[in-house]
């Protein structure tokens, strides 16, 4: 930060604000992980997010970045989850979100007013968020498909970035009172969510509309297979001509698949917040059911098809 007198004497050096930013930002998600999600299982808010967003705004992306990992190696050792599917999940939204994020801020700034607040930052950083999980996902589990649930995500991301980028606003409020603002953070503090802001929650909304509707225009899958894969591995293919029950074998537990009227749902699964069974029936080439603590991927596909691809626009 730039020397001066009065408030900035009290200025804290780069180092260590950014180690009480990382310890604000470990309890927050700490606490985070105690609230029950809503309004759906796994849905959470992001509220480490706002001190990300802070610094990034106020030192810059590579600061954002290595917070962002600091973090998430230090919530995943006292959680015992590093280097696991959820850890991998979580940096590579991180990730996703810091980089989203400054080419939001690069791309606002060639204007002579920025284009976008805080505000609108934070909703692009959810989004993205959680386009950069899905993305992580979707290796893991060697299915493209998980893309169909890229609509949802985006609606849920939006309020997310809503509430981190009017509590970040807050908190860079109180720092630029209480010290020079360094860099850009003082340009994106405005107490109004602007026509930029706005135009960025409706380009996403259209997308998600757009990507929810495509697959309504298919075809129903009559004469079409359901196959369902194991550690992506090809375990059995369902016809879906007959109803019937199909029991999946997941040890140390089974799921139920439920075919009826050339439709499948998962009836019943072993699985914790029971996502699979929430989804419910899938009936068109290229839905899928996904179950990721079973790692079991049911997939419709038009009959005879090997399933290595997907069949269709998925959503």
């Amino acid at each position: 930060m730039t020397e001066t007198s009065g408030a900035n004497e009290a200025a804290p050096s780069r180092v260590a604000f950014l180690g009480v930013m990382l310890a604000v930002s470990i309890a927050l998600n700490m606490i985070e992980s105690w609230i029950p999600p809503f309004p759906i299982p796994g849905a959470k808010i992001g509220l480490a997010n706002i001190v990300t967003l802070s610094v990034l705004l106020w030192y810059g992306w590579r600061d954002a970045l290595l917070l962002t990992i600091l973090r998430q190696v230090a919530v995943s050792v006292l959680g015992g989850g590093f280097l696991s599917a959820g850890f991998m999940l979580g940096l590579s939204g991180g990730i996703t979100s810091i980089v989203a994020m400054q080419a939001a801020v690069l791309g606002s700034s060639v204007f002579v007013r920025p284009l976008l607040s805080v505000v609108g930052i934070s909703c692009i950083g959810a989004v993205c968020h959680n386009l950069g999980q899905l993305a992580a996902a979707s290796l893991i589990l060697h299915d493209a498909t998980l893309w169909r649930f890229l609509p949802l995500l985006i609606i849920l991301a939006l309020p997310s970035g809503l509430i981190t980028g009017l509590a970040a606003r807050e908190l860079l409020k109180v720092l630029t009172k209480s010290y020079v603002p360094a860099g850009q953070a003082s340009k994106y503090i405005v107490n109004k969510i602007g026509v930029g802001d706005w135009s960025a929650v409706v380009v996403f909304v259209l997308l998600s509309g757009a990507v929810f509707m495509g697959p309504r225009f298919l075809p129903p899958g009559r004469g079409a297979v359901a196959l369902v894969r194991i550690h992506g591995k090809l375990n059995e293919t369902v016809d879906l001509a007959h109803d019937r029950l199909v029991q999946i074998s997941v040890p140390p537990g089974k799921m139920i698949a439920e075919v009826k009227n050339h439709r499948i749902r998962v009836k019943e699964s072993n699985c914790l917040n029971k996502i699979c069974v929430m989804s419910g029936w899938i009936n068109r080439p290229g839905q899928s059911l996904i179950c990721v603590p079973n790692d079991v991927v049911i997939q419709i596909s038009s009959s005879g098809s090997s399933g290595t691809a997907v069949d269709a626009v998925t959503y």
